[in-house]
């Protein structure tokens, strides 16, 4: 669709499109009702689902992007809300440029005034070092840490945060607040090539059946299969969010051969297809049996996760014989 299509289409002027796209007419400024309209006009265009679910979640990012300079703690949107990967990826694209994967391929991009990623690093970093230590300072912690891990100025304040978050953190075999920023910043320093606090996590924070359960549904969450909003990183504690797997199944296949942190998907993974019976189909045991064989003989592995691999590789075809 044309800039004039769409104009004519939303019976406004080229102008105004033309300001949306910019941003010097920001989306997030139009009343409800003209954003609905918005949404259906592009429905009908060809512009996909997932597209449109870009849009939306865009929508609330922007809301939290407008208060993420707060300086309480207690009140930060980051400390009220748990992003998917889809609100993440829209989060940190003011931070690196990169946007969402679901907008690959297209000519998307973020006009970031200079010096305004230090003025949001610098806000971030000033907030999360004064919350506490509950589940909502925990969130804000983590979360703030993410957003500012790839800027060059707030690397020292990443590593003297996690610091603290190790000398402050209790014993995580067991869940608490601190579980999710452990699994947080294990993820992170994979990505950064430190294997040793995956391991370290994957030994002590997956040991009991409420702490694997939590690592599966906030996973889940994560990859966009519980629509529900989360408010708090312990609604993953939940027993009545239904979620059916399919998406989970596809993102941790996907890890076991390309994320830096494979062990944890292998973990994972073992545990998934038991615990979503519905998973356990001819099509997807040789799914699972296939990238198995690839991500074995193409990575190595940890021994236990090897195990993992292992049994439920056995448990698959021994269902399928």
């Amino acid at each position: 669709m044309t800039q004039q299509g769409l104009a004519e289409a939303m019976q406004v002027s080229l102008a105004t499109v033309q300001g949306w796209e910019s941003g010097r007419r920001p989306l997030i400024n139009l009343p409800m009702a003209r954003f609905g309209k918005l949404r259906r006009v592009l429905q009908l265009s060809t512009v996909t689902s997932a597209r449109l679910t870009v849009l939306s979640e865009a929508m609330q990012a922007d809301e939290i992007l407008s208060e993420i300079g707060s300086e309480d703690p207690a009140t930060h949107p980051l400390a009220l809300v748990v992003p998917t990967r889809l609100q993440t990826e829209l989060l940190t694209w003011p931070m690196t440029g990169v946007p969402p994967r679901q907008l690959a391929g297209t000519k998307a991009r973020l006009d970031v005034a200079k010096g305004e990623r230090d003025q949001l690093a610098t806000a971030l970093r000033t907030v999360a070092s004064r919350a506490d230590r509950g589940v909502e300072g925990a969130m804000l912690r983590r979360q703030a840490q993410y957003l500012v891990a790839e800027h060059a100025k707030s690397a020292d304040w990443v590593a003297q945060m996690r610091a603290e978050d190790v000398r402050a953190a209790r014993d995580i075999r067991e869940w608490s607040p601190e579980w999710a920023v452990t699994r947080s910043r294990a993820i992170s320093s994979a990505a950064a090539g430190d294997l040793e606090p995956l391991s370290r996590f994957i030994e002590h924070g997956l040991g009991t059946e409420a702490a694997v359960k939590a690592n599966l549904a906030y996973w889940a969450y994560w990859v966009g299969e519980i629509p529900e909003p989360w408010t708090s990183d312990a609604d993953m504690l939940a027993d009545d969010q239904p979620w059916s797997g399919e998406l989970l199944l596809n993102s941790l296949l996907d890890g076991l051969e390309n994320a830096p942190y494979r062990d944890l998907c292998a973990h994972a993974l073992n545990a998934l297809i038991p615990f979503r019976r519905g998973l356990d189909r001819p099509d997807h045991r040789r799914r699972v049996l296939d990238a198995i064989d690839r991500a074995t003989a193409a990575h190595d592995f940890a021994r236990d996760s090897l195990r993992k691999l292992d049994q439920l590789s056995y448990a698959l075809r021994s269902t399928h014989a």
